[in-house]
């Protein structure tokens, strides 16, 4: 039960069943107009708070699993319980759009406006045209909030594992395979 109101987490969840995250399957969406709902979003971010966590990247609400009434109902837990949190989105692997990106831009901090970068030089590449978007419709630090690319590998970093599962594939740390010159653009 949530918060004792008669709401439990079956309940709020997308009554299809969807998966909220492509890569990860064992996700649900949440129905965020449901009863209860508000609630759930609201004990999520109170334990945070508890925590003393003080930064969040929500993943799979943004871009190609556009989810505007979860992230709306987020951002009204943050502004009730914890204002001071910095909420972030990342778009699941997608590739964001200035029109989405305007329809939330008040509820969160920052919006990450690309899919995931490994150490390869066409990951790189690949954010060039979202970056020239972005900035072409003057979206740095709309109503204060403001879109981001991936953080660049560099150093030692961990490798892609697919499911997340150690194997002899996966190194779970190395060195970058990006050149110096690339670890600097």
């Amino acid at each position: 039960m949530l918060n004792g109101g008669g709401a439990t987490t079956k309940s709020i969840a997308q009554a299809d069943g969807t998966a909220a995250c492509p890569w990860y399957p064992f996700s649900v969406a949440v129905n965020s107009s449901s009863p209860g709902a508000q609630a759930y979003f609201d004990s999520l971010v109170q334990q945070w708070a508890d925590w003393g966590v003080d930064f969040v990247k929500n993943d799979c609400v943004f871009a190609g699993n556009f989810e505007e009434g979860d992230i709306k109902a987020m951002a009204d837990a943050f502004r009730r319980i914890h204002p001071d949190m910095v909420y972030s989105l990342s778009p699941g692997g997608s590739t964001a759009t200035p029109d989405m990106a305007r329809s939330i831009a008040s509820d969160v901090d920052m919006y990450r406006i690309c899919g995931d970068d490994w150490d390869k030089t066409s990951d790189l590449l690949s954010h060039f045209v979202p970056a020239a978007t972005f900035a072409s419709a003057a979206m740095a630090g709309y109503q204060d909030s403001f879109p981001d690319l991936d953080m660049l590998p560099i150093g030692v970093i961990a490798e892609p594992c697919g499911n997340r599962k150690y194997s002899p594939k996966c190194i779970p740390h190395k060195r970058t395979d990006l050149t110096q010159g690339q670890q600097r653009m």
